[in-house]
């Protein structure tokens, strides 16, 4: 199932982030809205996306200098200035005010990565409780620790990690590790590979277009051809702390190591007729072994797979 978010309202037509935007996006039937918060100086939580008020105001200066009276003076009309008459900075109270009495989701993305909000999740969940909004609203920032700290305050309101550039690795993992509930990768990385994990001995003999099939559960009895197209080396981005710095190593004093698990990507020789549904899984046969009956018996293992995927 795929849903429709208007991004900061209808900011395609009208002035991003305004009750107006917000409005007519509802009028065109949107499924939810992402939007972004931060804190007055006087410590009012304001609907507004960028640090700056420069580009949709013309105010030259920051946002948190300024007092919500005062911000309410400005025209946050951007590029439509004088089509829509003057558009305010909303707060956080007035755009809940609107869309509480919908069943619209929102994305609520908490702008504290470049600038710290002391107080900021706390006011942010306060509002969100007092609208009864826990289950529409998911929390969202490029600052981990902040959304670490909304899942410890509010364990009843879903949230994701932003992340821009290259994709961790284990995203999954790492969300399920801090009890998060989605990763919201940078799109312009985003690829059609197909990464698989396998014992580093299982690849001695892999390289780059080495033979593979794929199946996945979502496509009983179905194999398709596939090569490996690139291997992970190295300490993985996935292994970042929540500070950014790499973990700990594991430590052992044993003889002979444990194996490790290496990863590597893998495309389809043709595309899918169709797209896979949301939490498809794939499974990975890797043609790279050894024998005149190697590939024979590789070919049979995963179309056994597939074949089970009726029953699983």
């Amino acid at each position: 199932m795929s849903l429709n978010f208007a991004h900061r309202g209808w900011s395609g037509l009208y002035p991003e982030n305004t009750l107006l935007a917000f409005q007519k996006a509802i009028e065109l039937g949107v499924d939810g809205f992402e939007m972004d918060v931060q804190l007055s100086r006087d410590g009012e939580v304001v609907v507004f996306h960028d640090e700056t008020l420069d580009r949709v105001t013309g105010y030259h200066g920051y946002l948190r200098d300024l007092t919500v009276s005062e911000l309410k003076r400005l025209d946050a009309s951007s590029g439509f200035r004088g089509l829509y008459g003057k558009n305010e900075i909303p707060t956080l109270r007035e755009f809940l005010e609107l869309v509480a009495p919908t069943e619209l989701i929102v994305n609520m993305e908490l702008k504290n990565n470049r600038q710290y909000y002391p107080q900021l999740e706390e006011k942010a969940i306060a509002l969100v409780r007092a609208f009864g909004m826990e289950k529409r609203v998911i929390f969202s920032s490029f600052n981990n620790v902040s959304i670490l700290r909304c899942r410890r305050l509010a364990p009843e309101i879903d949230a994701g990690f932003l992340w821009k550039g290259p994709a961790i690795g284990q995203a999954g993992q790492y969300c399920r590790d801090n009890d998060v509930q989605f990763f919201m990768p940078d799109g312009n990385y985003l690829s059609d590979d197909i990464v698989a994990d396998f014992r580093e001995k299982s690849l001695r003999h892999t390289a780059v277009n080495t033979d593979a099939a794929v199946v996945f559960d979502a496509l009983p009895g179905q194999v398709f051809p596939a090569h490996v197209t690139s291997s992970d080396a190295g300490i993985l981005a996935g292994q970042e702390a929540v500070n950014g710095q790499l973990s700990q190593p594991e430590q052992s004093t044993r003889w002979v190591r444990d194996a490790q698990r290496m990863r590597i990507h893998v495309a389809l020789d043709q595309p899918l007729d169709k797209p896979l549904p949301t939490g498809a899984r794939a499974t990975v046969q890797l043609y790279n072994s050894e024998g005149p009956f190697a590939r024979t018996f590789a070919g049979l293992q995963i179309h056994l797979v597939s074949w089970l995927h009726y029953v699983y």
